[in-house]
């Protein structure tokens, strides 16, 4: 039963990503029976446009619906309103055009059951909606599920979970890094500026490359893929670089390069140089807490790459970072090894996660709480909107996971750098965290956020 969960979870935190809603920053603006089999719901018709045009239909307006769909189609969706007398919150209502009867769930990180994921037809009219109330510093990923055949996904039996995925037509935003999957983006005006992750023309850009051939591990038994990153200006000479060690997602989805030059531009980092890693074949060691990966990190993986980039021995000058199961896996290492590890950059770490014949929850916050109290400094960060379990309940979110963890690092004495944002579960938001994670634990002034 255990295992069972475990493998779900893993896989609902990865790839599906959490189908949440926070206590805070989001609120459905419907009133909902609550079923989580999918029964049909009473939607309360909160915006304003649509309530116009509603009215304006029963008033015999036909051509109020076509000029509706060309607004949409001019401007994109979702529609976003402002509230009266609340000018932190916005209305964000999400819409689907169709004719006929349909099934249309909304695949996002702030829905706890099927009928808070549906859509509800305006009657009468080919307008399908979804109206949240929002507050106005949100940025999230969604999809669209479309008569999905594992419809209403949740019975006394079995979960099942969405499989027919698809990005929103409506909204010309896409974020589509993790290709062959695309998703649309709705971002909020007061969102995290992201323009410290952005390519500028006038920065001078470091080195990225691949070491060849693949690292063959001993400890693990397998081959690595190596990325390095080195610092504009690179040198052997004079003082050893601090260090970071990531997963190469942190290249090839999350562009840590191009933050790190924009932060030594701006003078608020030294520069450092990065070691990638990328397992071939497999990622079954460093998605969890297993010693072997830190091992290799440590013992292998580092002493190897040392002296090519002029790397610091001193683990006060060194990170380690991941995001979900990769943040979990980075705070492994240190705990395995604070002789190496000095420093943990976690995005959204998975710390729910247990041995599966563990029969509770959270094993590496357990060991922590217990242990003798290490010297290693933590970066966290998590979003508001991972604060529940989307179609199984009964096991700790994310949020208050990661809450848990930092209320027990703080009781023993960590020194701990804590950011929450009005985000989900997802790589575009894990950049609007990542610069300042990196001033907290290396920067010049870690006081001071980086700005754009």
């Amino acid at each position: 039963m255990r295992s069972g969960v475990r493998k779900s979870l893993a896989i609902l935190f990865g790839l599906v990503m959490l189908l949440i809603i926070p206590n805070t920053g989001m609120i459905p603006a419907v009133a909902s029976s609550g079923a989580p089999n999918g029964e049909e719901m009473t939607a309360a018709l909160s915006s304003p446009r649509l309530v116009a045009l509603k009215n304006a239909i029963a008033a015999g307006h036909r051509a109020a619906l076509e000029n509706f769909w060309q607004d949409i189609t001019k401007q994109g969706a979702p529609l976003i309103e402002p509230l009266k007398d609340d000018a932190q919150h916005r209305l964000v209502t999400f819409l689907w055009r169709d004719q006929k009867d349909t099934r249309v769930i909304i695949s996002n990180d702030f829905a706890k059951s099927v009928n808070e994921m549906q859509l509800t037809r305006l009657p009468a009219t080919d307008v399908w909606y979804k109206t949240y109330r929002m507050r106005d510093d949100a940025r999230f990923l969604y999809q669209y599920c479309v008569d999905d055949p594992n419809f209403p996904f949740v019975s006394e039996e079995e979960t099942k979970y969405p499989t027919k995925f698809q990005p929103d037509p409506l909204n010309p935003r896409q974020y589509d890094r993790l290709k062959p999957r695309i998703f649309s983006v709705v971002e909020l005006p007061n969102a995290p500026s992201l323009q410290i992750t952005e390519r500028r023309t006038e920065v001078p850009k470091g080195l990225v490359g691949q070491i060849q051939p693949d690292f063959k591990s001993t400890i693990l038994n397998s081959e690595r893929r190596i990325f390095i990153y080195k610092p504009p200006g690179f040198t052997a000479d004079g003082p050893a670089y601090p260090l970071i060690v990531a997963a190469a997602t942190y290249v090839s989805t999350i562009p840590l390069p191009v933050v790190l030059d924009n932060l030594l531009a701006k003078g608020l980092m030294p520069p450092v140089v990065v070691v990638f890693d990328l397992p071939v074949g497999t990622q079954q060691h460093d998605s969890s807490c297993d010693a072997r990966y830190a091992d290799f990190l440590a013992k292998e993986l580092i002493p190897a790459v040392r002296e090519r980039l002029h790397a610091t021995t001193d683990p006060k000058q060194i990170i380690v970072g991941g995001a979900s199961m990769g943040g979990l896996s980075a705070s492994c290492a240190a705990f395995y090894h604070p002789e190496v590890f000095g420093n943990v950059l976690s995005q959204s770490g998975s710390y729910w996660w247990s041995p599966e014949n563990d029969p509770e929850d959270q094993w590496l916050t357990r060991q922590l709480a217990n242990g003798p109290k290490l010297p290693i400094k933590f970066y966290l960060s998590i979003g508001l909107l991972e604060s529940e379990q989307a179609l199984r309940g009964g096991l700790i979110s994310m949020l208050h996971s990661n809450r848990h963890f930092r209320d027990v690092l703080q009781a023993r004495g960590y020194p701990v750098h804590y950011r929450e944002i009005n985000s989900g579960h997802d790589y575009y938001n894990w950049q609007a965290t990542l610069a300042d994670g990196l001033i907290a634990l290396l920067g010049k002034n870690p006081n001071q956020p980086a700005k754009p």
